[in-house]
């Protein structure tokens, strides 16, 4: 599944009931058992090469449960919808990202809130 920045994901289940997640280009990966998704609609990783509210932009990526409708983050300048491919996104922010925001189709809501990153 390739998205309009590039990044391409490549989703493998495993015999141990888990679901192994790479993303290229930057050779993220990983594997889950899911819990995200039963419980909040998303599994997601933030990206950022310089930390948190450094400079760069942060990624935020990953995939939804099969019941979501969309998929927004909320940072401090607003509410960005993401793009889904296949059950899968990846939006790039200029501030921190603060909360994770998943409608689903059977009309309720689930978000899950970031923490502030810790002060050096």
């Amino acid at each position: 599944m390739t998205h309009d920045d590039g990044t391409t994901f490549f989703l493998v289940p495993t015999t141990r009931k888990q679901l192994c997640i790479a993303v290229v280009p930057g050779g993220a990966a990983g594997c889950t058992a899911g819990i995200g998704l039963a419980e909040d609609g998303v599994e997601f990783q933030l990206v950022d090469s310089d930390g948190l509210g450094q400079g760069d932009p942060t990624v935020v990526r990953g995939i939804v449960a099969a019941g979501a409708a969309g998929l927004e983050v909320a940072s401090a300048s607003g509410t960005h919808e993401a793009a889904l491919v296949e059950g899968t996104f990846s939006i790039s922010l200029s501030d921190v990202p603060t909360a994770v925001v998943v409608p689903m189709r059977d009309g309720s809501v689930r978000q899950v809130t970031i923490p502030a990153p810790p002060q050096p």
